[in-house]
């Protein structure tokens, strides 16, 4: 057996690959038997990487539905969190754009970004006629 097996029959919980950066490893993770990937690149820290979200349609194209999507980095507000979700991620992780809110004002400030974050999805939901998450039109983002 192979280290990736390994470790995701260590557990029953769903297990979860970090930092997919490309098609081929997303299709790795689920041959090994992965949940699903988050598709992120440690907040710019690779700055050869493309922005996770950029690679989110390809994946997602790739690995079809059978495998949960969560794009991480870059997400700085609600309509970051949209666009993820319309180019085929399951769900976001936000962390960076939390820690400003969190120093300057503790566990409120992270609530009221929360709000603020929940306010703007909702928005640019209600202007793509999008009732809910997984409803979201893929075909109302623009890809350059």
């Amino acid at each position: 057996m192979d280290v990736g097996r390994a470790f995701i029959a260590a557990t029953r919980l769903p297990f979860f690959v970090k930092d997919v950066l490309s098609v081929r490893d997303a299709l790795t993770a689920r041959q090994l038997g992965a949940a699903g990937v988050i598709v992120g690149h440690h907040h710019n820290r690779m700055t050869w990487a493309p922005p996770p979200v950029y690679l989110i349609r390809e994946i997602r194209k790739a690995v079809g539905k059978d495998l949960i999507l969560i794009a991480d980095g870059g997400i700085e507000d609600g309509y970051d969190a949209f666009k993820a979700l319309a180019l085929g991620a399951d769900m976001v992780s936000v962390g960076r754009s939390l820690m400003q809110p969190y120093e300057a004002e503790g566990p409120a400030g992270v609530a009221a970004k929360l709000r603020a974050m929940t306010t703007e999805l909702a928005s640019i939901m209600y202007r793509t006629g999008s009732e809910r998450v997984d409803s979201i039109d893929p075909g109302v983002i623009h890809e350059a």
